[in-house]
C-alpha cells in the first residue's frame, strides 16, 4: 500500500493546497476554548482503479455527494482547533492531520489527532465528491453526515450526530447511536437496506414502486407508514411487517428510544 500525508505520490495522482491557518475569537462566554484557529484543505485524486472511499473520522461534518461520470474524487474541508489560548490554538494546528492512502481499490482518508486533547476541542470537517458509483464506508463519533446522490453501497456508523439521504439508490447499512436517520432511498432490485438508531427518529420515504419485504420495529415509540401498499401486513403500534411489491430486496428499520415514519413518494 502507497500512502501520502500532504505530500504527491505516484501511487495516487493528487493536488494538494491547504491555507495558512488564522486565529478567530468567537467570544462565546459559555465555553472556556475561546479562541480558534482555521486551516481549510483542498485535494483532488485521479479516481481510475479505484471504486471505493473509506472514511474513518473523529469529530466534525461529513456531506459526500456522488458525481455522474466523474474521473477524480475532490476532498476539500476544514480543520478546526479551538483553545483557551489564542497562541496555543494556533500552535496545535500542526499536531492535526488528514491523512490519504490507496489500497487496492480503496482510497482511504483519515483524521489523525492526539489521543489525549488536554482540554482542547478538535474538529475536522469534509465535504468530499466522488464518483456516484463508489462504495462509501463512513465512521464518525462526532457531527452530522449527509449523503448525496450515492448509487454505490453505503455503509455508515455514526456514534452522535444525524444521518441525512437525499437522491440515494444504493445498499444501505447504518448504525447511529444518538441521532436520526432521515431521507429518501430508492432500493435497488433485491437490495437491502439496514438502518437502526438506539436514541432518535427514522424519518425515510421510498418509492411506491419499492420491492421488498419490510420490517419496522420500535422499544419506545411508534411505527407509521404512509402511502405505501403493505400486502400481508402484520403488527401493532411498535412493529409493522409486511411486503411491498413482489418483496425481492429488504427493508429493515429499528430504534430503541424514537418512533419510525415511512412514506411513499
Amino acid at each position: 500500500m502507497k500512502s501520502f500525508k500532504y505530500l504527491l505520490l505516484p501511487a495516487v495522482s493528487a493536488m494538494i493546497m491547504f491555507s495558512c491557518s488564522h486565529v478567530i475569537d468567537p467570544d462565546d462566554p459559555s465555553h472556556g476554548n475561546r479562541y480558534s484557529a482555521e486551516s481549510n484543505f483542498s485535494l483532488s485524486v485521479a479516481a481510475a482503479e479505484m471504486n471505493k472511499l473509506t472514511l474513518n473520522a473523529i469529530n466534525g461534518s461529513i456531506k459526500i455527494v456522488g458525481q455522474e461520470n466523474s474521473d477524480k474524487v475532490l476532498l476539500s474541508g476544514k480543520k478546526i482547533v479551538r483553545s483557551n489560548n489564542e497562541r496555543d490554538a494556533h500552535e496545535y494546528m500542526q499536531n492535526i492531520q488528514v491523512s490519504i492512502a490507496q489500497s487496492g481499490s480503496s482510497l482511504i482518508v483519515t483524521s489523525d489527532q492526539p489521543d489525549d486533547l488536554d482540554g482542547r476541542d478538535v474538529n475536522i470537517d469534509y465535504d468530499i465528491q466522488v464518483p456516484s458509483s463508489w462504495a462509501l464506508t463512513v465512521s464518525s463519533y462526532n457531527g452530522g453526515c449527509t449523503f448525496e446522490h450515492v448509487r454505490g453501497d453505503l455503509m455508515s456508523s455514526l456514534t452522535n450526530g444525524n444521518i441525512s439521504l437525499s437522491d440515494i439508490r444504493a445498499n444501505l447499512y447504518i448504525r447511529v447511536t444518538n441521532g436520526q436517520i432521515a431521507g429518501q432511498v430508492e432500493l435497488p432490485y433485491a437490495g437491502s437496506i439496514d438502518a437502526q438508531t438506539t436514541n432518535g427518529l427514522i424519518v425515510i420515504g421510498f418509492p411506491q414502486t419499492t420491492s421488498a419485504q419490510l420490517s419496522a420495529q420500535v422499544t419506545n415509540g411508534t411505527v407509521n407508514v404512509s402511502g405505501l401498499t403493505l400486502k400481508d401486513m402484520y403488527g401493532s403500534q411498535r412493529e409493522i411487517h409486511g411486503t411491498l411489491g413482489g418483496g425481492e430486496g429488504s427493508i429493515d428499520l429499528k430504534t430503541v428510544n424514537g418512533n419510525i415514519s415511512i412514506s411513499g413518494y
